[in-house]
């Protein structure tokens, strides 16, 4: 055959990409919040829990899409305070992939 044939299986997570500002306050521990959701939970050497499950709102684009952080990208920049050097900026790239329990028809995401 001069062209592959093509078999569909199952298809990939939706992934939800975006960027988030930090200026001023506890920047370094909001950044480190948001990197902590893409961990597992263990209980000593063995583990208790996936990452946890994130729920996205924004407005009627995303009104509730349940999803698993699979990257945070933090870059900071700019004003770090003196005394200490934490930072007062940062800018987080942050991939989501959405979590579905059941299959979705065709119909249902028009």
């Amino acid at each position: 055959m001069s062209h592959p044939r093509y078999q569909y299986v199952s298809g990939e997570a939706r992934r939800i990409t975006f960027k988030i500002k930090f200026f001023k306050g506890e920047v370094k521990k909001q950044v480190d919040w948001l990197r902590s959701l893409q961990y597992p939970e263990h209980a000593g050497s063995m583990l208790k829990n996936a990452p946890h499950k994130v729920i996205l709102i924004f407005g009627d684009l995303y009104p509730g899409v349940t999803c698993i952080v699979k990257q945070v990208k933090a870059r900071f920049f700019n004003l770090f305070d003196r005394d200490n050097l934490l930072p007062q900026q940062a800018e987080v790239d942050i991939v989501l992939e959405e979590y579905v329990d059941q299959s979705v028809k065709w119909s249902e995401v028009r």
